[in-house]
């Protein structure tokens, strides 16, 4: 589930929020985290799924230089199992386990003036997200438009009592990473917080030897409103996409709409309908369309476990290139542990 808006105060350490503390003086401190994710997927178009769902260890690292400077460290580890579709499938089809670097930063807590972070970690778009409260099926009309994670990044965040400014930059390195730019300001009035962003991107690495050169615009607005333990939220994205190798421009409108709904203790049901509508300059093309509802349901049994179960209805989509994509419904079991 991704964090919601009225969490973005403490975004800095949601990731640590249950760390394992590994040594604190007057100095710093080190603390070890981590997250197990396993989930288990059922796909109407494929084999049942156990996978590890991004689960990942790391450690986090601040260093006390004087009373208005932090000196911060993280390096953060990933686990990802390999896949195995289909029927009849053998060990020569299985991809191998991974393990790779999520994030791997050094930054600057410079106290009232703001942090700096420099490295590899997620965007701020990613960050940031939208009204999206699943953990399997949302997410599809958050149009950002560049990939979630990025090797090469300088990132800027200010939190003040009237508003907070996130802001980031990453280096296209000689066409050898994607190039991206994001500012996103928020506020809250009360019971609602609001945020809005605006952010490109630039892609010109090599897909397969062929030449690629694309360019993404996007602007989002979301609200959140707090109903005691229930939030409603909704999200606005535009998104302009123009490849410039085939001359065409893709622009895409997308709606959230989601709720959290507290119903007993620990229990929380959460549901989202999103909407996806696409128009291409491309010849031959014609308007497309995406839609989906999803509802789940929340246990929490402490604040380092919880389990949940999740539902989806796909309907049936018209694509730019006019085909219809046959509507479908998807389960997923999941869990996480914390620490």
């Amino acid at each position: 589930m991704k964090k919601t808006l009225l969490a973005l105060a403490v975004m800095a350490t949601a990731g640590t929020v249950n760390a394992a503390e590994v040594f604190k003086s007057d100095e710093g401190s080190v603390d070890f985290y981590g997250q197990l994710r396993p989930t288990l997927l059922f796909l109407e178009d494929k084999e049942a799924e156990l996978n590890t769902s991004s689960s990942r260890t790391g450690v986090n690292g601040v260093y006390v230089a004087s009373d208005s400077l932090k000196v911060l460290g993280e390096v953060e580890i990933g686990v990802a199992l390999g896949d195995n579709y289909g029927a009849g499938s053998d060990s020569s089809e299985r991809t191998d386990d991974t393990v790779f670097v999520r994030r791997h930063i050094i930054g600057f807590d410079m106290g009232d003036m703001g942090t700096i972070r420099i490295g590899k970690e997620g965007t701020y778009a990613d960050d940031v997200y939208g009204a999206d409260y699943s953990y399997f099926f949302g997410g599809s009309a958050l149009l950002y438009g560049h990939a979630w994670n990025n090797d090469s990044q300088v990132k800027y965040a200010l939190d003040t009592e009237q508003f907070w400014l996130k802001a980031g930059y990453s280096f296209g390195e000689d066409n050898t990473n994607e190039e991206i730019r994001e500012v996103f300001v928020g506020k809250a009035f009360g019971d609602l917080s609001v945020h809005a962003g605006v952010l490109s991107s630039t892609n010109k690495i090599a897909v397969t030897g062929v030449a690629h050169d694309t360019e993404n615009l996007s602007f989002e607005f979301t609200g959140e409103y707090a109903l005691g333990e229930h939030t409603l939220g909704a999200t606005y994205y535009n998104n302009s996409n123009e490849d410039k190798s085939a001359n065409t421009t893709v622009d895409s409108h997308g709606i959230s709409l989601a709720g959290m709904f507290a119903v007993a203790n620990k229990t929380t049901l959460y549901s989202g309908y999103e909407l996806v509508l696409s128009s291409s300059d491309a010849a031959g093309t014609v308007d497309g369309d995406a839609s989906r509802f999803y509802a789940g349901v929340e246990y929490k049994f402490s604040k380092w476990a919880r389990v949940f179960a999740e539902g989806a209805y796909v309907f049936e989509e018209t694509t730019t290139a006019d085909t219809k994509v046959d509507s479908k419904t998807d389960f997923g079991l999941g869990a996480r542990f914390y620490w």
